[in-house]
């Protein structure tokens, strides 16, 4: 079988759909309602956060503003309603692996899809993306509190490690899909460990360690470079980071950061269709 998944080891992906495979059709649809809700529940806190003098409905209907385009807002109108407290299944197993990072003192912050909508995009998202400064003294303690809740790959976990690579996780109860980023020497990794910001991710009041709204431009431009400047769904993320944050992003970092990685080009073309709109 062809590999889907750009960053997840392909006999890791074999496992998934295997268990995909065999999960009922109500357990389905059911992983597709936590996914949006996930999605919802993030975009809401973000809103939330820079408008705090604003009601629950009218959030709501800005996020489904978002989400669903302003035309189709007057026919969805969110009704006015309590938060639910619930924990949407992928926000829980990012959190039990961020527990796992901070118990043992490991420098981490939340990235990908999960970060894009904390700060402000209108995203549904299947897995949890991980930047972390592992190292090898870390791998007996990390691998054994992480198999106590999900299916990894041992040896694959250690040769991450030590060659500062990446691994995937399955969360053995819900299937949802954790990829870890083992933290490089090169200066990027560093900062974005050295900005990441703490947010509450759930209404619970949990929270979490995230990429800066600016370091999840820069890494979402690279991973797009690095894919050959076609992935459409890395490309909405950062106008989606880029249009939320315009405000309050650090331009000055984000020029000088994207001329280091290769990315200035990128950032450049990005931030003019921004300012087209």
């Amino acid at each position: 079988m062809g590999q889907l998944f750009a960053d997840t080891a392909q006999a890791i992906e074999d496992i998934l759909i295997a268990r995909l495979r065999e999960t009922p059709p109500w357990r389905k649809l059911a992983m597709v309602a936590e996914m949006n809700a996930a999605g919802q529940q993030l975009l809401l806190l973000s809103l939330r956060e820079r408008h705090p003098e604003q009601s629950l409905q009218a959030l709501r209907c800005q996020a489904a503003r978002l989400r669903y385009g302003a035309e189709l807002v007057p026919a969805i109108q969110p009704v006015e309603a309590e938060e639910s407290g619930m924990l949407p299944e992928p926000i829980d197993v990012m959190l039990r692996a961020t527990r796992i990072l901070e118990q043992l003192d490991i420098p981490y912050a939340v990235g990908g899809s999960m970060a894009a909508a904390a700060h402000g995009v209108a995203r549904t998202t299947f897995d949890v993306d991980l930047v972390a400064a592992i190292t090898g003294e870390d791998a007996d303690d990390l691998i054994a509190a992480l198999a106590a809740e999900f299916y990894l790959d041992e040896q694959m976990a250690r040769d991450a490690i030590a060659r500062q690579g990446s691994f995937n996780l399955i969360h053995n109860r819900t299937l949802f899909k954790v990829d870890i980023f083992v933290a490089t020497t090169r200066a990027f990794d560093r900062q974005q460990l050295a900005r990441r910001v703490h947010r509450v991710v759930a209404e619970t009041q949990e929270s979490a360690f995230l990429l800066s709204p600016e370091d999840v431009v820069l890494a979402k431009l690279d991973w797009y470079r690095l894919g050959n400047n076609v992935s459409d769904r890395q490309w909405q993320d950062v106008q989606g980071v880029l249009t939320m944050q315009r405000d309050t992003l650090d331009y000055m970092y984000l020029h000088e950061a994207a001329a280091e990685l290769g990315v200035a080009a990128l950032l450049e073309q990005a931030l003019q269709e921004r300012d087209a709109r």
